[in-house]
């Protein structure tokens, strides 16, 4: 029943991930089309007083100055709101005193320092960051690592290997 059960939670999961991927880009989207909004405006009010025989080339150039930035920095925001979101992995282990050694290794070498500590939950946090790394230990196989989304894909690969 626990596969299944698992497996389920992974599958959900997804999910999940599928929708906050969404609402990252929306939120990106929405950024980067203010930023060349505002962009257009000062291109246009900066350049208003030049002359220019077609009418129509302060729209133009701003459109594909817009375009052109668009291509580059959308994808970049993306990326940006997508790793800052917060993410959930579980880890299966078999003995737990051995999971907890190898844990505390791996944190030491990703320079994370630990902030609270209980038999079921450990709390790690990167130096000058707020966010923090948590791992529930409450279950009798199974680690679930929770923090951002860089940190904790890396802990688990390492855990994992």
């Amino acid at each position: 029943m626990l596969p299944e059960l698992t497996q389920r939670q992974h599958e959900s999961s997804n999910q999940l991930n599928l929708k906050i991927f969404a609402i990252s880009a929306i939120k990106a989207f929405v950024v980067t089309t203010v930023v060349f909004i505002m962009l257009f405006i000062a291109i246009v009010w900066l350049l208003r007083g030049a002359q220019s025989s077609n009418p129509h080339s302060y729209e133009e150039l701003g459109a594909a100055l817009g375009a052109a930035l668009g291509t580059f920095v959308f994808p970049v925001l993306t990326l940006i709101f997508w790793s800052r979101q917060q993410h959930t992995k579980i880890v299966r282990f078999q003995d737990k005193r051995v999971f907890l050694d190898r844990l505390n290794s791996e944190v030491a070498k990703m320079r994370l320092k630990e902030t609270r500590r209980s038999e079921t939950f450990l709390s790690f946090k990167q130096p000058f960051s707020k966010k923090e790394l948590s791992v529930d230990l409450s279950k009798s196989d199974l680690a679930t690592l929770s923090g951002m989304y860089l940190p904790v894909n890396t802990l688990r690969k390492r855990l994992t290997q």
